[in-house]
């Protein structure tokens, strides 16, 4: 469900903004699972689902830290609702900053 994966998108922001994460894995990733034959969090679990959803957050606070809107959940539920490819469009504004 949804709010689930919005539960889990803010555990990892929260982790993240605590710890030195660089990488994400489930428990298949490593050895040790493979070994005892763990299958969490499933092979239904929507990995390209959660990597999008941490992208888009991403790119969000890399808008924000520049922009400083005074409103920013009113600007991203507006992209969201009126713009046909809101990712990509995160991706291309959070890029132009880079330079």
């Amino acid at each position: 469900p949804q709010v689930q994966m919005d539960a889990l998108i803010w555990l990892i922001q929260d982790c993240k903004s605590r710890w030195p994460i660089i990488l994400i894995n489930g428990h298949l990733d490593y050895n040790s699972a493979q070994k005892e034959e763990k299958d969490c969090p499933g092979k239904y679990f929507p990995w390209d689902k959660l990597r999008q959803m941490l992208k888009r957050e991403e790119y969000k606070s890399i808008i924000q830290a520049k922009t400083r809107f005074h409103n920013p959940q009113g600007v991203w539920d507006t992209v969201e609702k009126c713009h046909p490819f809101p990712d990509a469009l995160y991706q291309q504004w959070a890029d132009s900053y880079k330079m």
